[in-house]
């Protein structure tokens, strides 16, 4: 059996995350490991592993917080692909004809050589994305599965883990990364940015229909009998509200009062309403992709000593040709 010891440290010294042994074919861990998801795995306790070959199966990284390294401080979030759909849908937000070796040159992909259809792409972030589970529920059972986008967010919560490069898949190959080994390093607007597109999809796949495979339709949201429930997709609702404000008011009212609008809104609509905190993250991420935003989401790791001369150039460029 291989012996995983250069991957595993890479991932612990080189990301700064708590990796832990597993049995990847099985998906399986031996340490229960939500302990480690608030505090660092000691670098003793994390050598004798090694030691006693506990790692011989496979390994678990555990995305969140970041403990140790140049990352310090900041979160790992990764983005779990596992169809064609869900790949293409992720991709499509970057640009007409951007391929998945395009964004591994941009930050780190892996994926199984035997099924390219799945794949994992991390981040580093400045703050944890929202967790997202599978897509699909509002298709009924004559839905082929194959046609919604398989993909989840992990970055912090109970479903924060990995299996990782170069760990065996249990179709028979190993996990690898594709291309950069340098993760892509996103500032909180970035990191808004990549949210805001990651909820288009699962809004435009999750939103609660009216009838049979249709979503709600602006104009019924602004009934005032309408009404969206917790785990109903309350955040991206509010959201398309937002935008449909800010687009059909900019310059008739001012920012504060569509702001103030789309608070009475959430208060009368949302079942319960939406936090304070909450509120004005949906708000910045519909202000900020409505708006005249030139900021690369998925900035070249290459760059990261010249920040500003970066920035001031992508100001230059459309949204269109920023992202990718």
């Amino acid at each position: 059996m291989a012996d995983f010891a250069v991957d595993i440290d890479f991932w612990v010294f080189e990301i700064g995350v708590n990796a832990i042994p597993a049995d990847t074919r099985n998906k399986r861990t031996y340490e229960e490991w939500s302990q480690w998801q608030d505090q660092p795995v000691a670098g003793e306790t994390f050598e004798e592993w090694k030691r006693q070959r506990k790692f011989e199966k496979g390994c678990a990284v555990i995305t969140g917080k970041i403990w140790r390294g140049k990352y310090k401080g900041k979160y790992l979030c990764a983005i779990d692909l596992d169809n064609k759909e869900g790949i293409k849908e992720l991709l499509s937000h970057f640009g007409d004809g951007y391929t998945i070796e395009m964004l591994a040159e941009k930050t780190i992909v892996e994926w199984h050589p035997d099924n390219p259809n799945k794949i994992h792409v991390y981040y580093i972030v400045e703050k944890p994305l929202s967790k997202k589970s599978g897509i699909g529920i509002f298709f009924d059972n004559n839905t082929n599965k194959e046609d919604i986008p398989a993909i989840e967010v992990k970055s912090e919560g109970k479903h924060g883990i990995m299996y990782c490069s170069s760990s065996p898949h249990k179709d028979g190959y190993n996990y690898e990364i594709i291309g950069t080994r340098v993760p892509a390093v996103l500032n909180a607007e970035q990191s808004i940015e990549l949210e805001y597109r990651i909820n288009r999809i699962y809004a435009k796949y999750t939103s609660k229909p009216e009838s049979e495979n249709l979503k709600v339709s602006i104009e019924n949201l602004f009934k005032p009998d309408f009404e969206i429930y917790k785990d109903h997709n309350r955040s991206e609702t509010l959201m398309r509200i937002m935008e449909s404000l800010i687009q059909r008011l900019k310059g008739i009212y001012t920012e504060e009062k569509i702001k103030e609008l789309s608070q009475e809104w959430n208060q009368k609509h949302c079942k319960p309403p939406l936090d304070t905190d909450k509120f004005e993250y949906q708000w910045k991420c519909a202000k900020g992709f409505l708006g005249d935003k030139k900021e690369d989401i998925i900035p070249s790791n290459r760059d990261n000593d010249d920040k500003d001369e970066k920035r001031q150039s992508q100001k230059q460029n459309s949204l269109h040709t920023s992202i990718h």
